[in-house]
């Protein structure tokens, strides 16, 4: 699941107070939600900028704005994010690991490899002799095609029973994104939440909210 951030920006009570006071809560809930997700773009555009590329760039395409609407309460919320879903190809699925960061992780078993990363693809391995004399007589080191990061293959150490993964540090990617886009953020809600009203407005049969 995708790490995400909801745009709450503060001076908009009155308007939300407004939009309360629109017959259907559905009718406010569907118009505020459009709004909030243009509202969001320069979030999101923010997240985009900021994601690391990586071997595949799919963490970068997994970037999206997502809504929600909740129909009984006339309310609506927008959340950037990096979604990870059967259906986008679990694009985002690794965002949890950038954005909060990891302990120290180990495999469970032996190997580490990317063989079976339906997003990396099958690779070769090579093996290659370290060297024909002095301490590494007779070791070997394996190597991949395409080299990594594109594919990984690593072997425990002698006597061990799991290969380290190290760790990797929080990056905080969505929360960044967020507060950097923030002052286009208030300006755009407001642009467009006001639009929004009017819409409401006139499909619930209104002039004007008083």
């Amino acid at each position: 699941m995708g790490s995400w951030v909801m745009a709450h920006i503060v001076g908009l009570g009155n308007m939300k107070a407004q939009f309360d006071k629109v017959a259907d809560p559905k009718v406010a809930s569907l118009h505020m939600g459009a709004a909030l997700r243009k509202a969001a773009k320069p979030a999101l555009d923010a997240l985009k900028a900021i994601t690391p590329k990586g071997p595949t760039g799919n963490l970068r395409k997994s970037s999206m704005i997502t809504v929600r609407n909740y129909w009984n309460q006339g309310n609506a919320a927008a959340f950037i994010e990096h979604k990870s879903s059967k259906r986008l190809g679990k694009r985002g699925r690794h965002s949890s690991i950038l954005e909060h960061g990891t302990r120290q992780r180990f495999t469970k078993g032996r190997i580490a490899s990317s063989y079976n990363d339906k997003t990396l693809g099958p690779f070769d391995i090579i093996q290659k002799r370290v060297t024909k004399r002095g301490k590494f007589k007779g070791k070997f080191r394996f190597t991949t095609r395409p080299k990594y990061p594109k594919a990984f293959f690593k072997v425990a150490a002698k006597g061990k029973d799991q290969v380290s993964l190290g760790t990797a540090p929080a990056l905080h990617l969505v929360s960044r994104a967020y507060s950097k886009a923030l002052p286009q953020l208030q300006t755009e809600m407001v642009k467009e939440l006001t639009k929004a009203l009017a819409k409401a407005i006139a499909q619930a049969g209104l002039t004007e909210v008083t």
